[in-house]
């Protein structure tokens, strides 16, 4: 019984060396096929960190160029109108006022013109205006304005504030969208001198 058990435990360790020298010969070969894999994961990695897009300082400044805050101010004068009166001791006025004038755009030289249809009440009401800039290269800048006109307080002044959408344009401008607003003041009689103060932000 005593051979029996002997020859027993030398089997059993020797299948456990086996064993573990089959384990070691596996991690090994293991190994040697992570080592290069770990490698090239790595040098993968690193390609895609160096070749995809990003965000870089021109890139930001370009993105925030593609919006332009456009400010313009201009007086302009009545060319021509149409303006008609209604109701009880005429308190009502209607119709069109056709103004125009020199302004820059963009920091250049440039005229406008501002097409408005009116309906006040004692000279305060609705105003819709159709503003149009021509550049001195020719381009158009279209714009349509819809506000409010009322007495300024204490004077014979009329205020008028208005917020606006570009409807379009021609040569550089052909492609132009965006909003903005305006206010402006008239000193005087209806069809007088209007003083323009706004901005347009142009949206590529």
């Amino acid at each position: 019984m005593a051979g029996s058990g002997s020859a027993a435990s030398a089997a059993s360790a020797a299948s456990a060396a086996s064993a573990a020298s089959a384990a070691s010969a596996a991690f090994a070969h293991l190994a040697a096929f992570a080592a290069p894999a770990a490698l090239l994961l790595t040098a993968l990695l690193l390609t895609a960190c160096s070749t995809s897009p990003s965000l870089s300082a021109g890139d930001a400044s370009a993105s925030a160029a593609s919006s332009p805050v456009i400010p313009f101010t201009f007086t302009v004068t009545s060319s021509a109108k149409a303006l008609h009166k209604a109701g009880p001791e005429d308190q009502i006025t209607y119709g069109w006022n056709d103004l125009f004038g020199p302004t820059t755009l963009e920091g250049q030289p440039a005229t406008v013109e501002v097409q408005c249809s009116i309906w006040y009440v004692r000279g305060s009401g609705p105003v819709g205006c159709f503003i149009t800039f021509t550049a001195a290269d020719g381009s158009v800048l279209g714009t349509k304005s819809v506000g409010t006109a009322g007495k300024a307080r204490g004077t014979d002044m009329t205020e008028f504030t208005a917020t606006l959408v570009v409807i379009g344009g021609t040569g550089r401008y052909a492609s132009a969208h965006g909003t903005g607003a305006w206010t402006a003041l008239r000193d005087g009689a209806l069809g007088g001198a209007v003083a323009f103060n706004g901005t347009v932000t142009l949206v590529s």
